[in-house]
């Protein structure tokens, strides 16, 4: 199945240089290779993974929800990235497992994000974040394959945890089984040389020199593994000066291994993964060439109809719109869309997110009103089938209630916006990413209502929340410095505006 992307309007994507796009583009399909294939995930991603080989096993396939790119491990359920963040020089390495949630999981592996936000993401440090062996990504050394049951692994994960929720009277044995195989639900895999990984359990982290603890025992003085208990695992990974630009670097060596691979094998998954990535970071000219030929050769070997044609159609439409190309990419949306909707039915996730797709371009021709309802109809589905937290579910509330704005329906888009907030704050925390945008949502309707302490309250609490998570000079650091000074001068808070620096227009 081709890779597609998500189906909530486009972010901004980071500046990088533009390389020549006609270099190496007919290199993408070469005559077929021999190309090494395994059944160890660890192997995989150790030797084979970054010269193009292939990873088979009975027990994973290919996720249905292509824009995530992930094999579902079908005894678990856990669906494991089939890339890999590299913090190596480009070379050599071991292989740990970061297990996540799939909001977490999403906002790691967004090839467009800035690097200090993945870093961000990775890093558990400081002690609401139960930092127990040190700063750092913590970490197993076994895939979801390697473990007897999903059971084993929670419970090597938050055993503790699950014990003090189950006796918690708010909480109790319900909440626990609900709420933590979400946890672990997504599986990150992290390369990185030796000397940066450290098993507490043979090996103490700096933190834990510092204080004087054996390996095995952590800051708190628990140990890892209690006399007659199951054995446990934790690899605390390091990496040496700023987290940050090593994680830049991982970013780089990830679109270096998708060239690599695309160029290894004739298959469509490995080409359609680079068109996507080199798109979401901006190289429009590149990803376009890419999937005009795929969406070519999809036509002509599965005919206009089947869903890897619908995918790579999309997919090519979702390029043109970036371009600015909006009447090509409505036509083939609206193409897709009719399609799915008589193949798979109105109420499926990829008619729906074809119904995003358009709407979105629609929302860019200034064709509002059929924009408002086709994101409408999509909401209603997604509620349905997907449950009011699910990030789709979010993404089309946000979709509609931006519409509604371009409308004028500024009551209907608080209530949207609010909607959204509440859930993102409830399920998230109220210093997630999607929370601090909720947030800036609906201080933009308030603004436009004339609500102006409320929302000036709103830019100022997702700035708190951004400097001390990204930093005071971070991109998205700086646009919520700049949405509060706007506030502050629509309320004739003339030299507070001002303290916070120039405004940008």
């Amino acid at each position: 199945m081709l890779n597609q992307e998500n189906e909530s309007d486009s972010e901004e994507s980071s500046d990088e240089e533009e390389m020549d796009c006609n270099e190496g583009f007919d290199a993408l399909w070469p005559d077929p290779l021999s190309l090494k294939t395994t059944n160890d995930l660890a192997e995989y991603f150790e030797k084979q993974y970054r010269a193009g080989g292939e990873f088979q096993h009975p027990d994973y396939e290919d996720d249905k929800n292509g824009s995530l790119w992930t094999w579902k491990h079908k005894p678990t359920g856990i669906k494991v990235w089939k890339d890999a963040i590299d913090l190596t020089k480009g070379h050599g390495g071991e292989v740990y497992f970061h297990y996540t949630s799939e909001l977490a999981f999403r906002n790691i592996t967004h090839p467009a994000k800035e690097a200090v936000e993945v870093w961000a993401s990775l890093r558990t440090s400081g002690p609401n974040a139960n930092a127990w062996w040190g700063k750092g990504i913590y970490t197993v050394p076994f895939p979801p394959d390697q473990w007897k049951d999903r059971e084993q692994l929670l419970d090597n994960n938050f055993r503790n945890m699950m014990k003090r929720d189950s006796k918690d009277p708010e909480r109790g044995p319900k909440y626990v089984e609900r709420e933590y195989p979400k946890r672990a639900a997504f599986c990150v895999p992290i390369i990185i040389n030796a000397i940066n990984a450290f098993d507490v359990s043979k090996r103490p982290t700096p933190e834990m020199e510092q204080e004087g603890k054996k390996p095995g025992t952590n800051l708190a003085d628990k140990l890892l593994n209690e006399p007659n208990m199951p054995t446990r695992w934790c690899v605390v990974l390091r990496v040496s000066g700023d987290g940050a630009s090593k994680v830049q670097n991982a970013c780089g060596r990830l679109e270096t291994v998708l060239r690599q691979r695309a160029g290894a094998t004739d298959g469509l998954d490995a080409k359609g993964r680079l068109g996507n990535v080199l798109h979401q970071r901006g190289l429009l000219e590149e990803a376009f060439k890419i999937h005009d030929k795929l969406l070519e050769m999809c036509q002509t070997q599965f005919g206009p109809e089947h869903p890897d044609t619908l995918t790579s159609m999309s997919n090519l439409a979702l390029v043109l719109n970036d371009m600015g190309k909006l009447k090509e990419a409505a036509e083939l949306h609206r193409t897709a869309l009719e399609v799915r909707a008589k193949i798979f039915g109105r109420d499926h996730p990829a008619t729906v997110i074809s119904m995003n797709n358009l709407a979105n371009v629609l929302k860019h021709m200034g064709n509002v009103k059929e924009a408002a309802e086709l994101h409408r109809t999509a909401l209603e589905v997604f509620e349905k089938i997907l449950g009011r937290e699910h990030p789709n579910t979010l993404a089309s509330m946000n979709n509609l209630a931006n519409v509604l704005e371009d409308m004028g329906k500024l009551k209907e888009a608080e209530k949207l916006h609010r909607t959204a907030l509440e859930v993102q704050k409830r399920y998230l925390a109220p210093d997630h990413p999607a929370t601090v945008i909720s947030m800036n949502n609906l201080a933009f309707v308030l603004r436009g209502m004339g609500k102006l302490k409320e929302a000036a309250e709103l830019h100022r609490t997702a700035l708190e929340v951004q400097e001390k998570k990204l930093g005071p000079k971070h991109p998205s650091t700086l646009t919520s410095k700049n949405n509060l000074a706007f506030a502050l001068h629509d309320m004739a808070k003339l030299k507070e505006a001002a303290e916070l620096g120039p405004r940008v227009s």
